[in-house]
């Protein structure tokens, strides 16, 4: 009973809110369509947009003029239909980052030959509502998101996140684990992917390196049971 009232409800709220639920599951079927379309790299890139696009006070949709997806998002077919007129870019992105979540996990349990190396499907519930920047999808004035250096050690990087988003040192962890999806791109200053003979770069390696610097001398508890794929979790 309790499953129906909730169903209700969020039905109500999505028409009174001014997204519906077909022009949801419309949006739904052209992210994913696109992103299965693409290159593996488009999934992690999709990810970290949306955590680099909240950083500082809002998810406002003003970081990446440029993205793979914009293109998708002014898209208009001929129905008239367009994500545009049903959703802010910000919201389009957080859309984006959760279905591309879902479809790397599928990938990632496709391949999964490794005992234990398969991911749990995640219900990862969709909130709209954000509102975009008056110039979405850029910022014209000097005020721009605040990032943490790309080479901060591991005291500033907790301080910068416990400063700006409350996160302790398992969440800050957990955060920064979204760099292991995918590679660092050739414009970094340690291009490639986080392990040798690793062609996509999902992996978990990311939080390996971290366990074996954080305990010098142990041996990782599993890393002798988790497969390369394993990269959620």
């Amino acid at each position: 009973m309790k499953a129906i009232l909730s169903i209700i409800l969020l039905f109500v709220v999505n028409l009174v809110s001014g997204l519906t639920w077909w022009d949801y599951f419309r949006a739904k079927y052209r992210i994913r369509a696109f992103i299965a379309s693409q290159t593996t790299s488009l999934i992690p890139g999709l990810v970290r947009l949306v955590f680099h696009d909240c950083s500082g006070k809002n998810c406002d949709g003003c970081i990446n003029k440029t993205h793979a997806l914009e293109p998708l998002y002014n898209y208009k077919d001929i129905s008239g239909f367009s994500i545009k007129n049903v959703m802010s870019r910000a919201d389009f992105w957080a859309f984006g980052s959760i279905e591309a979540t879902k479809l790397a996990i599928q990938l990632n349990n496709q391949r999964c030959k490794f005992k234990g190396c398969k991911t749990p499907l995640m219900y990862l519930p969709f909130k709209f509502g954000r509102k975009d920047c008056p110039t979405s999808p850029y910022y014209t004035t000097d005020i721009t998101p605040e990032l943490p250096p790309a080479f901060l050690d591991n005291r500033a990087t907790l301080r910068f996140f416990r400063k700006n988003f409350g996160f302790n040192a398992e969440e800050t962890t957990a955060i920064m684990g979204g760099h292991s999806l995918g590679f660092t791109a050739n414009a970094t200053r340690i291009p490639g992917t986080w392990e040798v003979g690793n062609v996509d770069g999902f992996s978990n390696q990311y939080f390996k390196n971290i366990s074996i610097r954080t305990s010098i001398g142990i041996k990782p508890r599993h890393s002798q049971t988790l497969g390369k794929n394993d990269f959620v979790g």
